[in-house]
């Protein structure tokens, strides 16, 4: 019972002394170690990249459907670039060149004419579009753990 108990308050003791930041005004999503950044001033993709590169992050690199939620609830009324782009071998790819492990495409999606992609803000399935649009984005970042 002893051993019990000294696990427990243990176990409170690490979480209330260990907390997650997410530095620049980002937002964890809850459960995994991920950091959001919603960014309302519209820029064309390359600036949206470059942005999101000042922040310590990429351009959102949703890699399963309950990042896709968070990031859904997270966009209003305007379609906003995310981190998935036409790669070298005319697939789509992470902004950071990886693989997709996970796509949300609306129908009759992806357009190979169009190499980036945004969220449909009423659906939060995402579309082919072009990169030289100005529209709002979104960001992701690893966050980190500190005492």
């Amino acid at each position: 019972m002893k051993a019990l108990l000294r696990v427990y308050l243990f176990s409170y003791l690490l979480q209330t002394i260990v907390s997650f930041d997410c530095p620049n005004g980002g937002f964890q999503i809850p459960n995994e170690d991920i950091c959001v950044y919603s960014v309302t001033n519209a820029k064309s993709y390359s600036q949206a990249k470059s942005e999101c590169q000042s922040l310590g992050g990429i351009p959102s690199k949703i890699q399963n459907i309950f990042e896709n939620a968070f990031i859904f609830s997270s966009i209003t009324t305007d379609f906003v670039y995310i981190g998935v782009e036409l790669g070298s071998d005319n697939k789509f790819v992470y902004s950071d060149g990886t693989p997709l492990v996970y796509q949300n495409w609306a129908s009759n999606q992806p357009d190979k004419t169009k190499p980036c992609t945004a969220m449909d803000p009423q659906t939060g399935k995402w579309t082919s579009v072009d990169c030289e649009s100005i529209r709002p984005y979104t960001c992701t970042s690893n966050g980190a753990y500190k005492l």
